[in-house]
């Protein structure tokens, strides 16, 4: 139990971690993934002990290979093509690779315990409350940014370091209530409602098409397959969003990128045609792709992408900057990796108690959770590098293990809620 107090603590601290770090110029979440591959280190022992879930082991593997290979091309690079311009950048990069493992041992740890749901569901509701008041609060401060030169819009960025990070953490949080909410089979109750209206508040002020998308995306997907005949309404819905909201104008903008590729002009750079921030991505894919050439199967380094880049920014792309620091080998280990994210959280076995009820939570559960991985694999591919993204990553590795997680965790609600909650299995939420 001390354990999994500390990975939730660990993960509720890593959540505002960078906005500490960028408000006080600490290294805050530095030292914290630190401590965790400390804490990962001295319960090795105990994780390989017993026998454990082949899925998870898949997973293990999956993540040391990638961060094997980031390794030998962090060697090659620096040592024999001398492609390494900064090697702290290397070694930090492969640190990071290392946390992720390292998360994943803890989370595998812990997730058995009879309480692991509940508590996950009460630490990401109390994360993403935090999270959405800041963001607001800074809107109706004044405390809002314009953080390129294609936003039309000021916009908020929580406790994170840039509005797009803060949308991704924002419908992280989202899903993972969700899902952990499904998974103990609760009723959605008015508090849900509107702490979940207060993060769509939030999202909204970060003008951020990358968490709209998202979420947008998530949902559409899980009705499409759940709910068909709501999904008209949610069509009708998103549209008066749209229309209220700043993302008509940052959605309507990108009509003209299929004009952009045809004509050719993203080969060559010219902020004239490239008018939004899609626009100047396209060009930069084509660019980095190109380079990435030169040294095709181990790449220029882990952690070097930025500085090889033109306009000393990331990808933007996941798959894009993996290929490029890492190579084709880094590109097959890490696609392997992100299937066997999918591979465990898909395949994880039905929860006990009686078959209709047991089915339906289930597939439910499974369904919302493919449809954010959907989602999360489109924005991998088109915005915002997840990869760089240390605190969604991990949201999303933690999604894995509620997943995972046994039914034996709607043991730790009362007995007098169970049995108000009568056959449906169903009770309203803790308060």
């Amino acid at each position: 139990m001390g354990l999994q107090l500390y990975v939730l603590v660990h993960l509720l601290l890593r959540s505002f971690s960078n906005g500490v770090d960028r408000m006080y110029g600490t290294q805050l979440s530095l030292a914290l993934s630190l401590l965790a591959i400390a804490v990962a280190a001295v319960f090795f022992n105990q994780l390989f002990r017993h026998r454990f879930d082949r899925r998870i082991h898949g997973l293990l593997l999956a993540s040391s290979l990638f961060a094997g290979v980031s390794l030998i091309s962090l060697l090659v690079s620096d040592f024999v093509t001398d492609a390494m311009l900064d090697e702290y950048q290397a070694w930090y990069a492969f640190v990071r690779y290392v946390y992720l493992i390292s998360i994943i041992m803890l989370l595998t740890c812990v997730y058995q315990q009879p309480s692991f749901c509940l508590n996950v569901h009460r630490m990401c509701m109390v994360v993403l409350a935090v999270d959405a008041s800041v963001g607001i609060a800074q809107y109706l401060a004044g405390n809002t940014i314009l953080v390129t030169q294609y936003d039309k819009f000021a916009r908020v960025i929580g406790l994170s370091s840039h509005p797009v990070t803060y949308s991704l953490e924002l419908v992280l949080l989202f899903c993972i209530c969700e899902l952990t909410r499904r998974k103990l089979q609760w009723a959605a109750h008015y508090f849900h409602v509107g702490l979940y209206a207060l993060g769509f508040a939030a999202l909204i002020l970060s003008a951020s098409r990358t968490g709209v998308g998202l979420l947008g995306a998530t949902l559409a997907i899980y009705l499409l397959v759940r709910r068909p005949l709501l999904l008209p309404l949610f069509a009708v819905a998103g549209i008066l969003v749209l229309i209220a909201s700043p993302f008509e104008q940052l959605f309507s903008e990108l009509q003209s990128i299929p004009d952009y590729i045809t004509s050719g002009d993203y080969t060559v750079w010219d902020v004239r045609t490239a008018i939004t921030s899609m626009h100047w991505r396209i060009h930069h894919w084509y660019y980095l792709s190109n380079k990435a050439l030169e040294l095709p199967w181990l790449g220029f380094g882990p952690g070097q992408e930025p500085l090889y880049s033109p306009f000393a920014l990331l990808a933007h792309s996941q798959f894009v900057e993996v290929f490029f620091e890492t190579g084709l080998l880094g590109l097959i280990a890490f696609g392997h990796f992100w299937l066997r994210i999918a591979g465990a959280a898909v395949s994880a076995s039905p929860e006990s108690g009686p078959a209709s009820i047991r089915n339906s939570h289930d597939a439910d559960a499974r369904t919302f959770w493919i449809a954010m991985f959907v989602g999360l694999t489109w924005v991998g591919l088109f915005d915002q590098s997840l990869n760089d993204e240390t605190v969604s990553l991990s949201f999303l590795l933690l999604s894995v293990f509620v997943m995972l997680a046994p039914a034996s965790a709607i043991a730790q609600v009362p007995l007098r809620r169970l049995i108000e909650a009568g056959p449906a299995g169903t009770c309203p939420p803790l308060r």
